[in-house]
């Protein structure tokens, strides 16, 4: 017995010792009518082995999971086209069209178990992972994890144009999709991507949220005037400035006004959030620092002039802007103090400063600067005859830049040399690199360009009708965002 009950552990597949036991038989039968002793010895002693395996020695298999569904509470089910369920030994991930809520999800659950837990038809929240087991007849169980997420398209390259905007492959140069605005123009708002939805802003006045995945329009919100003003979200709400001279706060799922506050000229400058404050600037020479719960004032530090496009960098306690008066400041972030203040060259409107390394990088109209943010020296300049026309976009190894003359330039990071330039005629498009490609409008040639970072050989080009561009925002193979200088959302 003590045998039997070893091996039967090697023959607990219950197909497998079946047809075992057959095949004994047959020898045993075989070899007795044959008069052969010994072998029918040892045919009845392995015979003997597998019946003392007994039914309870044989584990029944655990219990699957088959298909996966979720409709809302009141059993309304997803559009097909933007739902689907992945099934793995231990884990599902479901996909829920954008703006969809996670909480109160109603479960239909096909399965080949005896019962489920949490049982089929339940209404449960799936703001975290969901724990389910399934139960076979002998009451052991199967786990699974099932995890609710949002869709995120990968290698994907978002970027305005004259009346519409533009999904592309930012590998192949391929169209994904595009939204028409025919009154309006995306080329300034650069977009913000969250939970697959995409915020931008047009010049029809509107504030759209689209699908990120194939560009349906999803809700629009409508100010008194153009929206230059790039897009940030943050604790599901929309921020964002309007030339109708007021900042706006939106929730994100609804599209419907939160507060608003009205500031003394345009709001073109793009807003950031760091921490419980949203801060921005206006053509009234302020900038803003608001609470971005209830848009109350926290504090505002006057320049003089207007800032256009400038958008502020904030890194730790400091914040940096530039402005029509060609200076660049840094202040205190939580006091809204002056630490100090660089005079540059000329006017720096057009151009949001990036951080890098413990450096600032930015341009006016004749220079692009690398400057300590320590105390605002000068580290070196890089001259431009073309007059540079949009920020500077900085990665490991290199900086770049367009110009009014429609040049790209590409400078080294250490020592401001150029590496390469090309006329696009650009336009003031803000260039973007991500993986080695550099990615730009150049909307004078009627084509948005993915160039080769290192040498500037073209490796794809888009036909698009418009002139100008906006800043391109871009979702890579792994499916990281990565976002222009102008862009509040960019780190």
């Amino acid at each position: 017995k003590i045998y039997g009950q070893i091996f039967c552990h090697l023959s607990k597949v219950v197909v497998v010792r079946h047809f075992l036991e057959i095949l004994f038989n047959f020898v045993f039968i075989t070899i007795k009518t044959m008069k052969l002793n010994l072998p029918c010895t040892l045919s009845v002693f392995l015979l003997l082995l597998f019946i003392n395996c007994s039914d309870d020695d044989i584990e029944t298999p655990l219990s699957d999971i088959n298909t996966f569904t979720l409709t809302k509470a009141d059993g309304t089910a997803f559009e097909p086209t933007e739902f689907s369920f992945e099934i793995n030994s231990d884990s599902i991930f479901v996909t829920l069209p954008p703006l969809e809520s996670k909480t109160n999800l109603k479960t239909k659950i096909l399965h080949n178990g005896e019962h489920i837990v949490p049982e089929n038809g339940s209404v449960l929240d799936f703001s975290n992972p969901v724990q389910f087991a399934v139960f076979n007849s002998e009451g052991k169980e199967k786990k699974y994890t099932a995890v609710v997420r949002y869709a995120r398209p990968k290698n994907t390259m978002f970027i305005g144009a004259f009346n519409r905007y533009f999904a592309l492959d930012s590998q192949k140069g391929t169209l994904k999709w595009s939204f028409s605005a025919p009154a309006g123009s995306f080329q300034y708002s650069t977009a913000f991507f969250n939970d697959n939805v995409l915020y931008v802003g047009s010049t029809d006045d509107y504030l759209y949220a689209l699908n990120a995945s194939n560009g349906r329009l999803l809700w629009k919100y409508r100010t008194n005037s153009s929206i230059e003003s790039s897009v940030y979200v943050s604790d599901n709400t929309v921020f964002f400035g309007s030339d109708d001279d007021i900042f706006y706060a939106l929730n994100a799922t609804t599209g419907e006004l939160k507060w608003k506050y009205t500031t003394g000229f345009n709001v073109s400058s793009s807003p950031k959030v760091s921490g419980e404050i949203v801060y921005f600037a206006s053509d009234d020479g302020n900038i803003y620092a608001l609470n971005k719960t209830n848009g109350n004032l926290k504090w505002k530090y006057s320049v003089g002039n207007i800032f256009n496009s400038s958008s502020c960098a904030i890194v730790e306690n400091d914040l940096y802007i530039s402005n029509r008066n060609g200076s660049i400041y840094k202040i205190n972030k939580d006091s809204g103090q002056l630490i100090w203040r660089s005079v540059l060259g000329s006017s720096g409107e057009a151009s949001s400063p990036t951080i890098s390394d413990g450096y600032l990088y930015t341009t006016d109209r004749s220079f692009l600067y690398k400057i300590n943010t320590s105390n605002g020296s000068i580290v070196w300049q890089s001259y431009n005859a073309g007059n540079y026309s949009s920020s500077a976009y900085v990665n490991e190894n290199y900086v770049f830049a367009s110009s009014s003359s429609g040049n790209i330039t590409v400078l080294d990071k250490s020592t401001g040399n150029t590496r390469w330039q090309k006329t696009i005629y650009s336009n003031s498009a803000e260039p973007i690199s991500v993986n080695s490609t550099v990615y730009t409008g150049g909307g004078g040639y009627n084509h948005i360009y993915a160039f080769n970072e290192s040498d500037g050989r073209e490796i794809w080009k888009y036909p698009i009708n418009s002139i100008n561009t906006s800043a391109p925002v871009i979702i890579d193979k792994d499916g990281k965002l990565h976002y222009p200088t102008k862009s509040g959302a960019r780190d």
